[in-house]
């Protein structure tokens, strides 16, 4: 049950910095989403059939965090680089 939790968190992780790094190049915003929205249900439903559904809290919570870390980090690397030009 742990490793589980743990591996769900580690996919988690890596696919919400994944998604984050996808929001500032999307030309075609519906695509993109709809991609993101079926991989990720995709990836839950693999992880609900190999291990019980707390490891989905983890992904989810995993994935949502690395998200935002992401998404904070772009822009406090694109607000540096417009002070500094």
């Amino acid at each position: 049950m742990l490793m589980s939790m743990l591996g769900s968190s580690g996919v988690g992780l890596v696919w919400g910095w994944l998604a984050g790094s996808i929001k500032d190049r999307m030309r075609r915003p519906n695509r993109n989403v709809l991609a993101i929205s079926l991989t990720t249900l995709a990836i839950s439903t693999q992880l609900l059939s190999v291990a019980h559904w707390q490891a989905l809290l983890f992904f989810f919570g995993a994935a949502f965090f690395a998200f935002l870390i992401h998404v904070a980090w772009r822009r406090e690397l694109r607000d540096r680089w417009a002070h500094q030009n």
